[in-house]
């Protein structure tokens, strides 16, 4: 993905700020992982945590992946959904990051699983703590235009 200068400086900041923080950015395993270290030794931002393992993005925005277990075996992200659904967490997680959030196509398809709402627990009277819940779609309510939902 190609990046105007002035966002690809605004993700090196927000990374060199991430990497900066004292406070310590632990993911307890058995072997505990310091996220803070990896990320500077990786040069990527973190923009959503899940059991498995991490999405991140470089300051030139390309997006990558990698597990909990291997993080050094970075997988390069092409998918379009899932590529939509790191820069909306990426703009929700960093503020300053906003203009990485997708724009919706008007081709996009409605989220099947959130019905567009962006609310993956839509319907079933339950409440999003923490954004700890992303839907299908990454919240944003709506899929890639001719996206297959295999």
């Amino acid at each position: 993905m190609h990046l105007p200068e002035e966002v690809a400086e605004k993700i090196q900041e927000t990374l060199a700020k991430f990497i900066a923080d004292p406070e310590p950015y632990v993911i307890n395993f058995d072997t505990p992982l310091d996220l803070r270290k990896l990320t500077a030794e990786l040069k990527l931002l973190p923009a959503m945590l899940d059991w498995g393992g991490c999405y991140a993005i470089r300051p030139d925005g390309e997006i990558f992946s990698f597990l909990w277990d291997s993080p050094y075996d970075l997988r390069p992200e092409d998918d379009p959904r899932i590529i939509n659904i790191v820069l909306h967490q990426v703009s929700q997680r960093y503020p300053e990051l906003v203009e990485l959030k997708p724009l919706k196509p008007t081709d996009a398809q409605i989220c099947s699983f959130c019905k567009g709402t962006g609310d993956p627990l839509f319907g079933r009277d339950l409440k999003i703590e923490h954004n700890s819940i992303v839907c299908y779609c990454g919240n944003l309510g709506w899929l890639p235009p001719d996206y297959q939902t295999s």
